[in-house]
């Protein structure tokens, strides 16, 4: 069958999924790509952050970046932050406090929707079509003659009428028509794209949506028309890129994370509990007065420094937030510029360090540069990683504050006797136009310097900046194409039931009484003294509660039901009889943050006439493992692989060791089965493993 010039071959339909991430002030649109990776793409502008504006000029409509810049001129005809007006009525947003950094068209009664919001804007209708050249067929005269002379102008029968001129009419646009004219030109955009229409789109929606929220927001995506088959929770799409991380993938791993989603509109703090790949919040918390762009937020911070700093090179009093009626344009011009400032200042920081992490040069600096700012003067002036810290101070105090209230709602005990048996982080993930920039202008350093994490005992135990192999921006896009790469394989009838449940802002019932463990399982082998030979890849440091030969097996706060399999090494030393015999004794076991006061360093050789001001003591802290209930033993017979028949490069004789493979199961109705045996590694080329039977131990409800 021969194919036309011209026409694209779809192969995967996975490549023809997107996510896209609508948000109030910047969107962006990711892709599959045939490696099957999520990327987020430019738009026909090269925009991969495109603002989330819409501007009528004329006969015109802009999108996007080209809507940006008519907020100076034509601010009464630009729209945005139309998002979070979705599904709202116009009572409600009248008693809600405007706050616009750059002003835009306002917000009005719809005059013939009761209590509906609209945005009324001048638009040029086009005139009517010009009527068609009249008829060629003559007129009869008439059959009374007129002595009085026709005073009529004769035009040639074949002459159309004239074209008038286009009328100026006022148009009403709702928030959900503008979110469909915005999501239509995202549409086209992934369509021109990839060369066709996308066959599925997630579509990223923020936690604090309610269910009529949720259903204007599908209505608009479906008026443009997007194939919505998941409504996607921003913290949700964030976390699997997290899992899908290349630090993360194709392994087992178990972390404790802090998500932090910093936008404009707000700032959400999530504490995670990620198990081999399944994830469970802990705790989390929304400050909408955080967001950026609000009042006493970081685009406010930054615009009345820069006002002041012109008011400094140039003598010109340049009033700011507010602004008066002649500053107002120059406020909106610097509110314009700060988001290409935020990105050059972060990358300028990274460009120092490696592996997505900050430098240590903090002299990096970004260029903020506007023509014409205020009374006709242009400016131009640097900011860099120390004054930006400085400037964001009373930020980051606020933004601890919240942290810490997370962590509290996650403890299960407070502090005391100095041992807590709060959460151990491991990682910070920083997402969101803000978030980038607070993840190297101090914030991760403010909450360690604040001692809410406290000091680690070593490098190795320090809270990491999570590496999500991308920019923070476009992290939640990432993760809408993930799940859409992973939805479409599904049946349709599944398809259906996810996206009913996406459309509640409740979590059905099944996901929201998800049970976990409140302790974990670990075994101690307990080896007579003398053999200092024992296990070994124990992930954790020793604990003085459980001794040295510590296996974890099952960490804490993990979601039920679960099965996880555990390998080990155990090194047989002494005298070895012909069947040895491994004793496992089980336990519950919890983390614990050991805290040791380090006492200020006293210097002798101080002038006795010199004023030293005495240093405070420090902390540092540590994981540690406290043992719990005693749950039952194992015991295995083993056929440890010896040194018999191998070469001996040494004098010393090998130590016969055995592989020990652990099996925890447990139910939704909270039965625990625990099963142990011996794994009996090849011993010639072309052998496989083999196994001894299983060694089991059924337990009660106790961990949950």
């Amino acid at each position: 069958m021969s194919v036309p010039n011209g026409t694209a071959s779809v192969g995967d339909e996975r490549e023809t999924v997107i996510g896209i991430n609508f948000g109030n002030s910047f969107s962006s649109i990711a892709i599959i790509t045939k490696e099957g990776k999520a990327e987020c793409i430019a738009n026909e502008a090269g925009e991969r952050q495109i603002p989330s504006c819409i501007a009528f000029h004329g006969e015109e409509m802009y999108v996007g970046d080209q809507a940006t810049h008519h907020l100076i001129k034509n601010s009464q005809n630009t729209i945005t932050n139309f998002r979070n007006l979705l599904g709202k009525k116009f009572s409600e947003i009248s008693s809600e406090p405007q706050n616009s950094l750059a002003p835009s068209a306002p917000m009005i009664q719809h005059p013939t929707l009761s209590d509906t919001p609209c945005y009324a804007v001048q638009v040029l209708v086009p005139s009517p079509s010009p009527l068609p050249p009249l008829s060629t067929t003559p007129i009869p005269p008439s059959s009374k003659s007129s002595s009085k002379p026709s005073t009529a102008v004769h035009t040639p029968l074949d002459t159309p009428t004239p074209r008038s001129e286009p009328n100026l009419q006022t148009r009403y646009i709702t928030p959900q028509e503008a979110c469909s004219i915005f999501l239509r030109s995202l549409h086209h955009s992934a369509s021109d794209f990839l060369g066709c229409s996308p066959r599925g789109v997630v579509l990223s929606v923020p936690q604090s949506f309610d269910d009529t929220q949720r259903a204007a927001l599908l209505d608009a995506a479906r008026e443009a028309g997007l194939n919505v088959i998941q409504l996607l929770e921003e913290t949700v799409a964030a976390t699997a890129v997290l899992v899908d991380a290349p630090a993360n993938r194709g392994s087992e791993i178990d972390k404790t994370s802090l998500l932090i989603d910093w936008g404009s509109t707000d700032l959400t703090v999530t504490l995670l509990s990620i198990r081999s790949g399944l994830v469970h919040t802990l705790a989390s918390r929304r400050a909408p007065e955080l967001g950026s762009a609000q009042q006493g937020g970081i685009d406010e911070v930054l615009i009345k420094y820069f006002a002041k700093e012109f008011s400094k090179k140039t003598g010109e009093s340049f009033a700011v937030c507010p602004p008066t009626s002649s500053s107002a344009r120059g406020q909106t011009k610097l509110a314009l510029a700060l988001p290409a400032l935020k990105r050059s200042l972060t990358a300028a920081i990274l460009s120092g360090g490696g592996s997505g992490q900050p430098g240590t040069d903090t002299t990096k600096s970004a260029q903020l540069s506007v023509e014409s700012l205020h009374a006709g003067l242009d400016f131009s002036a640097p900011l860099n990683r120390i004054r930006a810290g400085a400037l964001f101070g009373p930020v980051w105090s606020r933004f601890t504050a919240i942290v810490e209230n997370v962590l509290s709602d996650a403890t299960s005990s407070p502090v005391s006797g100095g041992t807590d048996a709060g959460l151990w982080l491991d990682t910070i993930a920083f997402i969101g136009g803000t978030g980038a920039l607070a993840s190297v202008a101090g914030a991760s350093s403010t909450l360690l310097a604040s001692g809410l994490m406290g000091t680690r005992k070593s490098d190795e135990e320090e809270v990491r900046d999570e590496n999500l192999a991308s920019s923070p921006e476009e992290v939640i896009a990432r993760g809408c194409a993930i799940h859409a790469r992973d939805i479409l394989s599904l049946d349709e009838e599944v398809k259906q039931v996810i996206l009913q449940q996406s459309l509640s802002g409740r979590t059905p019932k099944e996901i929201s009484t998800v049970k976990i463990t409140t302790c974990g399982i670990g075994a101690i082998i307990p080896i007579p003294s003398g053999q200092e030979n024992g296990t070994t890849g124990s992930e954790f440091a020793p604990a003085e509660d459980v001794g040295k030969h510590f296996i974890p097996l099952l960490p804490p706060n993990t979601p039920l039901p679960l099965k996880r399999t555990v390998r080990f090494q155990v090194a047989l030393s002494g005298d070895i009889t012909p069947t040895p015999t491994l004793y496992l004794e089980l336990y519950e076991y919890t983390f614990s943050t050991r805290v040791h006061i380090v006492p200020p360093v006293v210097y002798s050789d101080a002038e006795e006439d010199e004023e030293v001001e005495p240093e405070e003591p420090e902390e540092e802290r540590y994981r540690s493992i406290s043992k719990g209930a005693y749950l039952g033993s194992l015991q295995l017979p083993l056929n440890p692989i010896s040194s018999e028949g191998e070469p001996k490069k040494s004098k010393q004789k090998k130590i016969p060791t055995s592989v020990i493979e652990i099996l925890v199961e447990i139910s939704n109705d909270e039965k625990v089965d625990i099963a142990a045996r011996e794994v009996r590694q090849a011993r010639a080329e072309g052998e496989g493993e083999s196994s001894a039977e299983w060694v089991k131990l059924s337990l009660g409800p106790t961990l949950v």
